[in-house]
């Protein structure tokens, strides 16, 4: 499982009805998407209680935010999403015709989603985060809305014998208006002069008729090309692996190499040697930081902080996003734990600021070390866990 998004509750306002929780809808939505297919019981991110909020996960490897889609990625994900959808609503649709107004509820809370930066492809498949929330304040408002084929539900039995009947009606009346037009209008109008229609003029109207009709037949076929090819791309089955890739013949013996030299050894360690701390530190682990503001969640693609004898250094800091976050940092022991301390503020080329961290470290082997940083003004927020090496 991978987590997509993380949203504080400030963020976020629950949609769904009063008593039931967020993982209870899930589990309520499970059986009744996997009746319309199994990509449709795939489409909700699993939403996971944290400390001051929701996390929502999913299993895959890889994913990407709609946002950031490329034109060609989006045109083949609106496509798919949008047939998963239209097929949810249709079935809320059939739930009310039928009086179960629990069943279109839930079904509803599929498809209300508050932000874009929510919506992602996991391994090319459309995954919901956030689904069944809307923003803090203001009308509830859901970025699916355009994600729909417009076509209804098939009618129920009863809805066609009630159709019947008005149309019934309606025919009768149609027909008691026809024989009654002539006396009417003898009664209440005199005779007009007859006038006459410009033969090459009506020929024109009916030419343009006839394109207009065109037309909407073609437009009518590319909406039906879109839809087969979303609901086909949504039917195909997930590529095999590729096979193992054969291993590689043995080298030829050579004598053993001597074992490398420790960076980090016990003894200087446990003495508390700042001057081990000379050279660079590379992260050897996931990294991510939070926005306090939006909570949105950004993830470090590299961290490399290079200390002198003494301990004072300087560290950069690679975003995936590519923003780039420099300045100093100090080290020094506390008995046997390393305190690594940014001293202020991080700043980043695009006036991002990092808030001041103090990180506390454990030696874990002869080249690496387990740390876990803090919030200097919020000693009390969770911290973030990772490893450094050597």
């Amino acid at each position: 499982m991978q987590t997509l998004a993380e949203l504080p509750d400030s963020r976020l306002r629950w949609l769904g009805p009063a008593g039931i929780t967020p993982p209870e809808a899930l589990a309520a939505l499970k059986p009744l998407l996997a009746e319309l297919g199994p990509h449709h019981a795939a489409l909700l991110a699993t939403p996971m209680r944290t400390a001051d909020g929701i996390a929502w996960q999913a299993p895959g490897e890889a994913s990407l935010p709609m946002p950031r889609m490329s034109r060609e990625q989006r045109a083949v994900f609106d496509a798919t999403l949008t047939v998963l959808l239209s097929d949810i609503r249709r079935a809320a649709e059939t739930a009310r015709a039928k009086g179960d107004a629990a069943k279109a509820a839930l079904l509803d809370l599929a498809r209300r989603v508050p932000a874009p930066e929510l919506v992602f492809a996991v391994d090319g498949a459309p995954v919901l985060a956030g689904w069944g929330f809307a923003a803090p304040q203001g009308p509830a408002i859901t970025v699916l809305a355009p994600f729909d084929d417009g076509r209804g539900a098939a009618a129920l039995p009863g809805d066609r014998t009630a159709i019947a009947l008005a149309a019934g009606s309606l025919l009768a009346l149609a027909l008691a208006a026809v024989l009654a037009a002539p006396f009417l209008v003898a009664l209440l109008n005199p005779p007009l002069p007859a006038c006459r229609v410009d033969a090459a003029g009506l020929a024109a109207l009916n030419e343009l008729d006839q394109a207009r009709e065109e037309g909407r037949g073609l437009m009518a076929e590319r909406d039906r090309l879109r839809q087969d090819r979303g609901r086909r791309m949504a039917e195909c089955p997930l590529p095999e692996p590729p096979p193992a890739p054969e291993p590689p013949a043995a080298p030829p013996a050579t004598p053993p190499a001597q074992p490398p030299r420790a960076a980090l050894p016990q003894e200087r360690w446990d003495r508390g040697d700042v001057a081990l701390l000379e050279g660079c530190w590379n992260l050897d682990s996931n990294y991510r930081t939070r926005d306090v503001d939006t909570g949105r969640i950004d993830t470090v693609r590299s961290w490399r902080m290079c200390f002198d004898r003494n301990g004072r250094g300087t560290q950069t800091m690679v975003y995936d996003n590519n923003r780039r976050c420099t300045g100093p940092v100090t080290g020094r022991f506390e008995g046997q734990t390393l305190l690594i301390d940014d001293t202020a503020d991080l700043p980043c080329d695009d006036r991002y600021r990092i808030l001041h961290r103090l990180a506390r470290c454990e030696r874990s082997n002869e080249n690496r070390a387990e740390c876990e940083s803090r919030n200097v003004r919020n000693p009390g927020a969770p911290g973030s866990r990772f490893t450094l090496r050597r």
